[in-house]
């Protein structure tokens, strides 16, 4: 799996709590079975996740989570009342999918399991996210990229303060035409 290299100057918490039993805490490799299972659960994730893409065993998860940490990626696992529910990721956008990616961009995404779905999840630990990261970071803007079938996360980026661009791009694992979504930092 081929990725931008991954840059930071600053330091994310481990953990950060949100509310109501939700919180986010950096991605491990225990958390790979219940990642696989989510998978499993779901075969959409794996058509739509590039880091997922074309993982086959609980220890492909494992090994991808272990790669994230050697990078420092910011990867989180979303956990409610103690339970891994889905994940959320963050990285500074240096020219995977759009080569003229202005500095101080940075990406992100995110998954859910089938029964945690619609119930705001994800649009709070992404503002918590976002938040953090913009306390710690350069962040300028922040950029999704989806697919224009892809309408609950569309719902998820409008919510949280997204535009749809006109740039479509190729990503580079699965060849799935991707709608750049845009969020400036004011």
């Amino acid at each position: 799996m081929s990725e931008a290299p991954q840059k930071f100057e600053g330091v994310m918490p481990f953990e950060v709590t949100i509310e109501g039993g939700l919180s986010l805490r950096i991605l491990q490799p225990k958390d790979a079975e219940v990642i696989f299972v989510m998978l499993k659960q779901d075969p959409e994730i794996s058509a739509r996740v590039t880091w997922i893409h074309g993982v086959k065993t609980q220890q492909d998860v494992e090994d991808r989570i272990k790669d994230f940490q050697k990078k420092r990626s910011l990867r989180y696992a979303i956990i409610m009342a103690g339970d891994v529910v889905g994940y959320i990721g963050m990285w500074p956008d240096e020219g995977y999918m759009d080569k003229n990616a202005p500095e101080g961009t940075f990406g992100f995404g995110y998954f859910l399991k089938p029964e945690a779905r619609g119930q705001g999840i994800v649009h709070k630990s992404s503002l918590a996210l976002m938040h953090q990261a913009e306390a710690v970071f350069q962040i300028k803007y922040w950029r999704a990229y989806v697919e224009d079938d892809n309408r609950a996360s569309q719902a998820v980026l409008k919510n949280l303060g997204f535009a749809p661009t006109k740039g479509v791009f190729d990503e580079p694992v699965m060849h799935t035409a991707e709608r750049c979504w845009e969020r400036t930092v004011e």
